[in-house]
């Protein structure tokens, strides 16, 4: 990729199909291009996983119909966002190099599409009246949230439909990585937590890739699989995959991988379905590591998706956590290299301050007095003296002069 000014440079382009998903996972510094009117915070943080270029979006990223807070969450990350492009940079083949200069974007046969460059000061305009719009979507998930209980509650309530973990997962603690997470600033902590406790590590989506840029991987995998690379399915203990129907994403695709899964019948967000199997199956703490939200960024989903999470964190209420928070009071332990070091130490100090008392220097002094002892007991006089063959002679010789004489 080639950077003439920040407002132009290139790169490789890949189209995200309807739902807002890829073929394969974007490498990180790609064009993705999405038809998404009205962004939201969900979706802005899946695109964010894979760390783009640029987002290229066919739709406006904020009609006034919603609240739609997505494009200004990519927009604090550093992501040029292009809006209000067309149909046509639909069609855009996937990587296939595009040009962005300003607000034009083109490829190597000329100008393919114009659209707004976003800027925050745009995303700041579109969000005039969000506190009106923010009344009327909880006048709106106040009325479906009855509805929305009754059609999940024997999943939320009774865990009917969610399956038995292939992991132990009786006592432990489950960390849910989601497609909001962002463990970047916490990585070491984070990374210690894991090595003293084991937890069993849920990747929601595009959560795993969240989880491989500090070096960790998950032990089971919750959400569509066609947001993950197709190795890390083989990697898995356990593949669960939500569906409103009895279609289950992607099934032709763990088919060909040989891939066993476990199909929910569902209407809440993955991140739900994964704290709801976690907690059926034993976990002693769930902790939710998604970004911090703010109340309009909470709202800014579908009803259901909404309500599922007030219902599921009432569920869950005296096993859920924040990240931040279960890192906020945890202390790493001593390894076992540490605590023999501190024992042989501690040995030391108490010799040293022994050797320092009466007792002490009175042993100093015997000790000094025993080498002079031994010196004096092994000196060559007294050796001979001691030793049979020389003194033989002598006493022969003694013996003989009395004969003589």
């Amino acid at each position: 990729m080639t950077t003439a000014s920040p407002q132009s440079f290139s790169a490789r382009a890949q189209v995200a199909d309807r739902h807002g998903r890829f073929l394969q996972a974007p490498p990180p510094g790609t064009i993705l291009i999405v038809d998404a009117p009205d962004l939201d915070f969900e979706a802005a943080h899946t695109l964010l996983s894979y760390n783009p270029r640029a987002v290229l979006n066919a739709a406006k990223g904020s009609t006034g119909r919603a609240l739609a807070t997505g494009t200004a969450a990519l927009l604090d990350r550093g992501v040029t966002v292009i809006d209000d492009l067309g149909n046509d940079i639909l069609d855009v083949r996937d990587g296939a190099v595009l040009d962005i200069t300003d607000a034009d974007v083109s490829t190597k046969e000329g100008l393919l599409a114009s659209g707004r460059r976003v800027s925050t000061r745009d995303a700041n305009e579109d969000a005039t009246g969000v506190q009106e719009r923010l009344v009327s979507k909880v006048g709106a998930y106040a009325l479906s949230a009855s509805r929305d209980f009754a059609s999940e509650q024997p999943l939320i309530v009774d865990g009917v439909g969610l399956p038995s973990s292939r992991v132990k997962m009786e006592g432990r603690i489950a960390l849910i990585a989601t497609p909001t997470s962002d463990f970047t600033a916490q990585k070491t902590q984070l990374r210690q937590f894991v090595g003293d406790h084991n937890p069993v590590i849920i990747a929601v989506g595009t959560g795993a890739n969240a989880l491989a840029q500090v070096g960790l991987k998950p032990t089971v995998l919750v959400g569509d699989p066609r947001d993950v690379e197709a190795r890390l399915l083989k990697k898995v203990r356990q593949v669960v995959v939500p569906s409103t129907d009895e279609v289950v994403p992607a099934r032709e695709m763990l088919k060909r991988h040989s891939v066993d899964f476990d199909a929910v019948l569902t209407g809440l967000s993955g991140t739900d379905v994964a704290m709801l199997f976690a907690a059926s199956n034993g976990a002693a703490a769930v902790v939710d590591c998604s970004a911090p939200r703010t109340l309009t960024q909470f709202i800014d989903r579908s009803g259901l998706e909404t309500t599922g999470s007030v219902l599921v964190a009432a569920q869950l209420r005296d096993r859920l956590l924040s990240l931040d928070a279960l890192l906020a009071v945890y202390r790493p332990r001593l390894s076992g290299w540490w605590l023999a070091l501190l024992l042989v130490a501690a040995l030391l100090a108490g010799v040293a301050a022994f050797l320092f008392t009466p007792l002490g220097s009175g042993l100093i002094g015997v000790a000094g007095v025993l080498p002079m002892l031994g010196r004096s007991l092994l000196s060559p006089r007294v050796m001979a003296g001691l030793h049979g063959h020389d003194s033989q002679p002598q006493i022969t010789k003694v013996t003989a002069r009395k004969v003589r004489s």
